[in-house]
């Protein structure tokens, strides 16, 4: 019994240990001074949807109080934001300020990892920000929030996936690189199935649609430029909020 008491504890500790990693590689919600290994890294992906279903409970708390809707919107939106660091918008900003510039090859990753911004890349996050307060002010709905962070996350590997062949050397490279069916399978079943019950199948249907669309986009940017990085999975992180909340807008 004692043997199978520390299997479990080990397990348990385990989970815990790559759940905090994955928190505070994605968020600021946990810090740590550890330097992860590419072995722990790959891990995150299996922690995607609970991921996503924190972010969003914490994002969404601006709902539940009585303020008027753009400002419930608002203050959402500042809290996404600040959890997770911009990070996903910096790789939204750089994707399209590597499109914006028409250049090939080299000289558009040139862009990409560049710490300047252009004006492709602004006028993005104009646009992309205000798209959003527009949409979640319309909805206003604690459950958009969760939905739109549990459905970004949790389909992610599926672009990963498309993408995986075209991975350039960096950080982006340890995730195309560690994507497994099981993977897949886990992230695509377990949001599909949080999204069809808080809201139904056809807003999953009509959002991954989008996210399919935007994938192959993606595919098409990888083979003209021969490489893909972590921007592009930054990029679709947004995209993929963007296109939620537009799904859940056309019910």
């Amino acid at each position: 019994m004692k043997s199978i008491s520390n299997f479990f504890t080990k397990k348990i500790q385990t989970v815990f240990n790559d759940f905090s990693l994955t928190l505070s590689f994605f968020t600021v919600l946990v810090k740590t001074e550890k330097i992860a290994s590419e072995e722990e890294m790959a891990k995150t992906w299996f922690y995607m949807v609970p991921l996503g279903l924190i972010l969003g409970s914490i994002a969404g708390l601006p709902f539940i109080f009585p303020l008027k809707p753009d400002l419930q919107a608002l203050f959402s939106l500042v809290l996404l934001v600040s959890l997770t660091r911009c990070f996903h918008w910096d790789g939204f900003a750089d994707l399209l300020d590597g499109i914006g510039s028409n250049t090939q090859k080299e000289n558009f990753f040139n862009i990409l990892k560049d710490s300047r911004i252009g004006v492709f890349g602004v006028t993005g996050l104009i646009l992309g920000i205000l798209s959003m307060w527009i949409l979640l002010k319309n909805i206003h709905s604690f459950w958009a929030i969760v939905g739109l962070c549990v459905f970004s996350r949790g389909n992610l590997i599926f672009t990963a996936w498309t993408l995986k062949k075209w991975a350039k050397k960096g950080i982006g490279k340890i995730f195309f690189s560690s994507i497994s069916f099981q993977k897949i399978l886990l992230n695509l079943i377990l949001s599909a199935l949080i999204i069809t019950i808080i809201f139904d199948i056809l807003t999953y249907t009509l959002a991954f649609l989008g996210l399919l669309i935007w994938s192959f986009y993606l595919l098409f940017l990888a083979r003209k430029h021969r490489g893909a990085n972590g921007d592009f999975l930054g990029a679709t992180i947004v995209f993929s909020e963007i296109i939620f909340l537009v799904a859940l807008s056309l019910r």
